[in-house]
């Protein structure tokens, strides 16, 4: 999030008087004078000095997976980041533990104590970003709803079993796969249930659609997932009887076969999917390369999606394919033809330096 605003003031500080100098003055005032609306952001919430930090801004932050080169763009070397930290707090960062670091991190502390739960809404404004869409597993301070709009993570609900298996696939799932599972045993919490469900059917009634409808109750406008770190975006069309089967065979204990858990997780994605259509909820789908040594690239390809876009029953469905499927944008502009399909654009520019 914080690489992403930088980003952002960078262009809004420098990309107007560019156009003042070569282009049309009026445009470029009337330019200045619009709001835009962030369609994907993790923002963190205003936390008080000594507070225990924010840990709800993703619900699989990538720092626990073996160590990735990041693309050139969004490395910290990147001169937009330090015209960006000029911008916000008057002085630039620079390598971790250096002077420049440690200045630029107190003069970000001096910002947030000064401006308290209203120093995210002041990063709006001086972004000219009148609405966010928040990618968190809950809101926190200082993220009203008016400024911040809820994108809940819909990921665990599709992996109600045992992924020990899934989990000893790749050093970068190793550590993902217990996050899922940890933040599914929240969702049970909050619903005040003890474990889960014995059959598919109450599964789906007691905990999908009870957690959805809690989500929206709450102010979410829309679901995530970020299933491609964990998986292929190859959601088949599952059979509801087998699937039920398999759930019942594996929720009390045990750990299934990779192929029989998949057709369960395809099945689910289709449920999550059409229960929060029905609450008027997007589905946002993370298609995008670049972020782990062992991502699969080919599985994360917006084509995987076509089956599940193209359900009859999903129609009134809205998906939105985050990061366009960069780099396999053509794939998406295909997609684009489907009605109930959209994208998102975030983090486009930055990978393509």
């Amino acid at each position: 999030m914080r690489l992403l605003l930088t980003v952002c003031a960078a262009i809004l500080s420098t990309g107007c008087a560019a156009t003042r100098a070569n282009g049309d003055q009026d445009l470029a005032t009337y330019v200045d004078t619009l709001h835009a609306i962030d369609s994907h952001a993790h923002p963190m919430a205003a936390v008080a000095a000594g507070a225990p930090a924010d840990t709800d801004y993703d619900a699989l932050p990538l720092d626990g997976i073996p160590p990735f080169e990041l693309p050139l763009g969004l490395r910290s070397s990147n001169p937009l980041y330090r015209d960006a930290q000029r911008s916000l707090f008057g002085v630039t960062g620079g390598d971790s533990g250096s002077s420049d670091a440690t200045l630029f991190a107190k003069a970000r502390a001096r910002q947030q104590e000064q401006r308290g739960e209203n120093f995210p809404t002041w990063i709006l404004d001086q972004l000219h970003i009148d609405v966010m869409m928040a990618n968190r597993i809950a809101m926190g301070g200082g993220l009203p709803q008016e400024r911040f709009r809820w994108v809940a993570f819909a990921d665990p609900l599709m992996l109600p079993l045992d992924g020990s298996r899934e989990a000893a696939r790749t050093p970068d799932v190793m550590p993902l796969y217990p996050l899922e599972a940890k933040l599914l045993r929240r969702y049970l919490r909050d619903l005040g249930i003890a474990k889960l469900p014995a059959t598919l059917d109450r599964y789906i009634h007691d905990v999908v659609a009870a957690t959805l409808e809690r989500e929206h109750a709450g102010g979410a406008v829309a679901i995530k997932f970020e299933a491609a770190y964990l998986r292929g975006l190859d959601f088949d069309p599952a059979d509801s009887a087998v699937a039920a089967k398999i759930y019942a065979k594996f929720s009390a204990a045990g750990v299934p076969p990779r192929e029989e858990y998949k057709l369960l997780q395809d099945y689910l994605v289709r449920v999550i999917a059409r229960e929060a259509g029905q609450r008027g909820m997007a589905v946002q789908i993370h298609s995008l390369d670049g972020f782990g040594g062992f991502y699969s690239a080919s599985g994360a390809a917006p084509h995987n999606l076509e089956s599940l876009f193209s359900d009859r029953t999903l129609r009134s469905t809205r998906f939105v394919v985050v990061h366009g499927g960069w780099p396999l944008v053509g794939e998406t502009q295909a997609l684009l033809a489907k009605p109930n399909v959209y994208a998102d654009i975030s983090m486009m520019d930055q990978l393509a330096e």
